[in-house]
Order: structure tokens, then C-alpha cells, then sequence
């Protein structure tokens, strides 16, 4: 069992557009797609389609997470939410279909007061003692301390879980504090946390080494277009994926994650396991809906990865 952490879930609205300049009047819409969203739930949607066992937990509020509870259900996908009467946030991305440009307005998401952080902590001991895995994903709303992924770490790493973070600046600088067993920073994130840029996929292994030496097991690094390096102490593995019609970027960073830790639960090497990952990502990118992809689009795409062991 994959236990799923999204501590600022959102409603993702996508905008399809011709095209878009700023201070435009009028911007006709060509289509809209709703889902829900938010890096843990994400998560269980690939690993659900990927065919694994998963249960996401989290916080949301309003009429918007009761849309988010209603599709996780509608989708069949083990949920167990603590439910506050502030809103869940929507986040609104416009793609312009002539360029492929893409931009995304985020919200903040609701003030989470103590006492709510505190009954979700307890959910959250409570999931965790029946998981294998915990993933820690995304970003945080508000009045949640920059150190709560380093909590929550500490009291998976207790009962002996295996835990993955994926977040950024001071959430990604702090929990790895806690030594999680598995990061997954894009090479930007990763380059603004070692305070230098990382350009080619040697760059990103040699850095990538250099927190395996500091007790994080294994250290993945998103090279976008260039596919990920995936990086243990005594091997390493370069996958890129073949070229597919990029469609929306929005959850690729999340499949990747659920493919990789889908892998893991059923024991497959690590190499199989960078592959799936790349795979899941890459079908993730034809699909308007998030971190969504067709199980045979899936497997032609794995059976093209490349991969380089280093």
C-alpha cells in the first residue's frame, strides 16, 4: 500500500486557447477540463491506472474538496481526508494551442488553523502504519509550518517506511533534514537547493551522489525533454523517453513518482524501475487530463525508453 500525502490539494482548470497576449480583452475558450489535482493525489490517480494499491490522505475544504472527494471516489481510488470548512484552492492553467505555451495561475489555498494540522497529523499515523510507502508531495497551504515534511518523515521513518518528498525550496531544504529515503527535484529545483546550476546529466549524477554520501538512498533528477537520472550511492541510470505529442505538462513530475514507487512495490530492479517511471511521465504528456494516461500507450512508450547505466 502507497500512501499519499497533498497537504494543498486544488481543482486544476485548463483553459485550451488559440492564443494569448498579455492585457488581451477577450480570450475565446476552444475547451475546458476540470479535475482534480495536487502532487499526492495525483500520485494515486497513476498508480490506480498503473494497477498498485494506494490511499491518499490530505486536507481539503468546501464545496471545492467536496468535488475532490466525490472524484476520488467516482474513480475508485481509497481516500481518507481531513475536512475543513475553509476552500480548497483552484488552480487555472491556459495552454494556447497554436504555440504550446503554457501558463498556470496558482492559489495560495486556505489558512489551516493548529488544531486542523493536529487532527490531520493523527490521520496521518494512522494511514501510515498501514502503508509500505509514504509519499510526501507538493506544496502546502497556509499556516502549515516550512517543517512539517521533516515531521512527517520523522514519524514515517520511525515505523520503519520508506518515504518519498517531492517539493522545493524551503520544504525540499528542511526535510531533507530528516533524510527521506527517495527525492525527486527537477534539475531547476535541484540547482537552486545546491546553489549552482546543473546543465548536462553528468552534472546532475555527480550532484546527485553527493546527497547519497549524506544517507538519501536514492535521488532523482528530472531533466525534462532529457528524461531522469536515477542515482543510488553504487549505480546510476539515464532514461529518456521517445518523443510523444506534448499535449499537458501539468502532473508529469507526480506519474513519474507513481511509476517509479509502483515499481518498487512489486520488486522489479532498478533499472525496470526508471523506466516505468519515464514511461508513466511520458504518456502523462498526450493526455489533457492530469496525471492520466491509457495503460497500451503506456506500455508502447516503456518498450521505447532509453536508458544508460552509468
Amino acid at each position: 500500500m502507497v500512501l499519499t500525502v497533498t497537504l494543498n490539494p486544488a481543482i486544476d482548470v485548463t483553459y485550451y486557447v488559440d492564443s494569448m497576449t498579455a492585457g488581451q480583452e477577450v480570450v475565446r475558450v476552444n475547451r475546458k477540463v476540470k479535475t482534480m489535482g495536487g502532487g499526492g493525489i495525483n500520485v494515486s490517480k497513476a498508480i490506480c491506472i498503473l494497477g498498485g494499491e494506494t490511499i491518499a490522505t490530505g486536507i481539503v475544504g468546501g464545496d471545492n474538496g467536496h468535488y475532490i472527494l466525490n472524484t476520488l471516489n467516482e474513480k475508485k481510488i481509497n481516500s481518507d481526508f481531513i475536512e475543513i470548512e475553509e476552500e480548497t484552492r483552484i488552480c487555472t492553467s491556459v495552454i494556447e494551442d497554436e504555440s504550446g505555451r503554457h501558463t498556470r495561475f496558482l492559489e495560495k489555498g486556505p489558512l489551516i488553523t493548529a488544531e486542523e494540522l493536529e487532527c490531520f497529523i493523527n490521520k496521518y499515523i494512522e494511514l501510515m502504519k498501514k502503508s509500505n510507502i509514504v509519499v510526501l508531495s507538493g506544496s502546502v497551504a497556509e499556516g502549515i509550518g516550512k517543517d512539517i515534511y521533516a515531521q512527517l518523515i520523522k514519524l514515517a521513518k520511525k515505523n520503519n517506511k520508506l518515504v518519498v518528498l517531492d517539493t522545493y525550496k524551503e520544504f525540499l531544504q528542511i526535510g531533507l533534514g530528516a533524510c527521506p529515503d527517495i527525492i525527486t527535484p527537477n534539475r531547476e529545483e535541484f540547482g537552486a537547493y545546491l546553489n549552482r546550476s546543473i546543465e548536462t546529466t553528468d552534472e546532475a549524477v555527480a550532484a546527485a551522489k553527493e546527497l547519497n554520501k549524506k544517507g538519501i538512498e536514492t535521488v532523482i533528477v528530472s531533466l525534462g525533454a532529457q528524461g531522469a537520472a536515477f542515482v543510488q550511492q553504487d549505480k546510476a541510470v539515464h532514461c529518456k523517453p521517445p518523443v510523444v505529442k506534448e499535449v499537458n505538462f501539468v502532473g508529469c513530475g507526480d506519474t513519474l513518482v507513481a511509476g517509479y514507487v509502483y515499481a518498487i512495490e512489486k520488486g522489479l530492479p532498478f533499472a525496470e524501475c526508471a523506466r516505468i517511471a519515464i514511461a508513466a511521465s511520458a504518456a502523462n504528456i498526450e493526455n489533457e487530463d492530469n496525471a492520466f494516461f491509457e495503460l497500451p500507450r503506456f506500455r508502447q512508450i516503456l518498450e521505447q525508453v532509453e536508458y544508460v547505466e552509468y
